[in-house]
């Protein structure tokens, strides 16, 4: 067994190709297969050959190792996880250089994912089971019917069966309950997420409306609070 000079004469750049092999080591921890790779590195199964139990090993791209901004949100995130402590998010073991060790959680893709929004407490359900849109709705609703799946780091939403008394923004524009929404998420690293949505409704629009959106990560905030005022409740708000 040989171990992984990252950076030495045998590193091997940001490809498609996973730049670590069966047999390699890392530190105390072989490397046993390929689980995947996308945007944000690759991940590994791994052995811990002191403690004999299987690992995942995600390593960032080599390029992101010469970027001390991108290291020092790894760094965050491996922080930040080590903090946590939750059935349903994998446990950090520790770190080897650029890579971030953490406990093989073994099953099955979720069949569903749930969208929390922070703004009115809303939330969405997406089907992840490899469902499809039916072509017909028998009750429509205000935020749809969800169904996603990934193309490698992506996760594309599409969305229908919509009713046609909502509106699209806060400027109160309208659609039908022919609008289509397809939305397309990427993580480009941690801490920051990019959406790209398109709007379809012929009924409505002349053309697909695109819409790019950026999301990032404050940590250490408190979850807004939703709370509702209007003017028959104004003298019960007053002091005396």
């Amino acid at each position: 067994m040989r171990h992984h000079p990252f950076n030495g004469p045998k590193a091997v750049g940001v490809s498609s190709q996973m730049p670590l092999s069966v047999g390699d080591n890392l530190g105390p921890y072989e490397i046993l297969a390929p689980i995947g790779a996308g945007g944000m590195g690759e991940v590994y199964r791994g052995r811990d050959t002191k403690l004999k139990r299987d690992v995942a090993i995600k390593v960032l791209p080599e390029a992101f190792a010469r970027d001390p901004e991108r290291m020092a949100r790894f760094q965050r995130e491996a922080e930040v996880l080590a903090s946590l402590n939750h059935p349903n998010i994998a446990s950090i073991y520790g770190v080897e250089d650029r890579a971030l060790v953490m406990e093989l959680v073994e099953g099955k893709s979720p069949k569903e994912t749930i969208i929390l929004y922070e703004v009115d407490t809303l939330n969405r359900q997406i089907f992840t089971d490899g469902r499809t849109l039916p072509k017909e709705f028998g009750l429509p609703a205000y935020l749809g019917y969800s169904v996603g799946h990934w193309e490698k780091d992506v996760f594309v939403v599409e969305s229908a069966g919509f009713n046609d008394r909502g509106v699209m923004d806060w400027s109160g524009h309208f659609h039908s309950e022919d609008l289509r929404l397809t939305e397309r998420y990427h993580r480009r690293d941690f801490g920051h997420l990019d959406a790209e949505m398109i709007f379809d409704d012929p009924k409505t629009f002349a053309r697909p409306i695109p819409m790019k959106v950026g999301f990032e990560l404050i940590p250490d905030q408190d979850i807004f609070e939703m709370f509702c005022e209007n003017e028959k409740d104004a003298k019960h708000l007053q002091k005396d």
